[in-house]
């Protein structure tokens, strides 16, 4: 079927808000709880796109408390140095040191560009969340220069630098199949073999099964890395929804974090997206094999939410998950409409409250 892109309000992000949340983050750490990623800065800029800068300090008013605050200043980390420092949480500080100087010395944009394309083989540590805050922040700043979005820009640079871990062999698509048909292809994790745990732990387990490697490289080189994106979100979506109720979190992600890539294409040197874009379906493939349950089922759908209904309940439910999960579903749907998308984004503002 047809479907068309939902009504959102388009309203544009009113600086001061997203600034004074943003001024509020810059005072807490990177993560939280042992290991769980903070998701205030993503969410607050997320709610700003949907049209709901009245949910940002509500939002972060309940979020807050569960924060903790932000380690002391660090010495930039020397350029002779960077390649030693990737994935060492305790170094962040000397990373935001780091990208603060850069952002201070020439244009941001030239920042991102010369570093994703460094980091983006170990997006899926932290679940990806390294990529998918640099990809908010570099919209922010794409939008307005402020000192407050430098700060999170260097913040999200530093977060996706100092839990940089790559994973499973360097992946090279080279086969004949779809997304949708290499993801039903990838070896699935034995559930005696899996443990409840940080999401790159079942993805790093899983990229050591016995022919992970070859169905990651089944996948057809892709000729649009623009078009890969949405195959890819798109079949995701469907994975997502297949396994609602055992692992909705970690699919999520499968969404978010190309999504997020996307956000981050404009920058990428020549040549650099079909490299990034393998690495990120590398970890959509880990996360399909460490936690499916269910596969993808076709079937029709009778009625569709709105925009405004989906967007509505994300707010409601307040979750970070179903906040960016609908964002990302619903900046994916106006490029390539499909049900998946919407489907999805309803899901979670039912069920996501984390």
């Amino acid at each position: 079927m047809t479907v068309q892109p939902p009504s959102i309000p388009r309203r544009e992000p009113e600086s001061d808000v997203l600034d004074g949340a943003l001024a509020r983050l810059a005072s807490t750490s990177p993560d939280h709880a042992g290991g769980l990623s903070n998701h205030g800065p993503m969410v607050c800029e997320a709610l700003l796109r949907l049209g709901r800068p009245d949910a940002v300090a509500p939002w972060l008013d309940a979020y807050m408390p569960s924060l903790e605050a932000a380690p002391g200043k660090g010495s930039p980390i020397a350029l002779d140095e960077w390649a030693g420092a990737l994935g060492q949480r305790r170094r962040y500080p000397d990373w935001v040191a780091r990208f603060e100087r850069e952002l201070a010395a020439g244009p941001w944009a030239d920042v991102v560009g010369g570093w994703a394309p460094r980091l983006v083989a170990g997006s899926m540590a932290t679940a990806a969340h390294g990529l998918i805050r640099t990809a908010h922040a570099t919209r922010a700043i794409e939008e307005a220069e402020t000192p407050e979005r430098r700060h999170e820009l260097a913040a999200g640079l530093a977060y996706w630098a100092s839990t940089c871990r790559p994973f499973g062999a360097t992946p090279a698509p080279r086969g004949t199949g779809s997304a949708s048909q290499a993801l039903l292809g990838v070896p699935t994790l034995p559930l005696e073999e899996r443990d409840e745990g940080l999401i790159f732990r079942g993805a790093a387990k899983a990229s050591r099964l016995e022919g992970f490697t070859a169905a990651v490289d089944a996948l057809r080189p892709p000729e649009s890395v623009d078009r890969a994106l949405s195959d890819l979100t798109r079949a995701m979506a469907t994975w997502y929804l297949a396994n609602r109720g055992h692992d909705p979190i970690a699919f999520a992600h499968g969404v978010t974090a190309p999504a997020a890539l996307r956000l981050l294409l404009p920058f990428l040197p020549a040549g650099a997206a079909s490299s990034a874009f393998a690495y990120v379906w590398q970890a959509c493939m880990a996360i399909r094999s460490a936690f499916a349950v269910g596969c993808p089922l076709e079937g029709s759908v009778r009625e569709l939410p709105s925009g405004e209904e989906l967007v509505a309940a994300a707010v409601e439910i307040g979750g970070a998950h179903a906040i960016k999960l609908t964002e990302a579903c619903l900046r994916e749907q106006a490029i390539r409409p499909d049900a998946a998308y919407l489907l999805a984004a309803a899901d979670a503002g039912r069920r996501l409250e984390v």
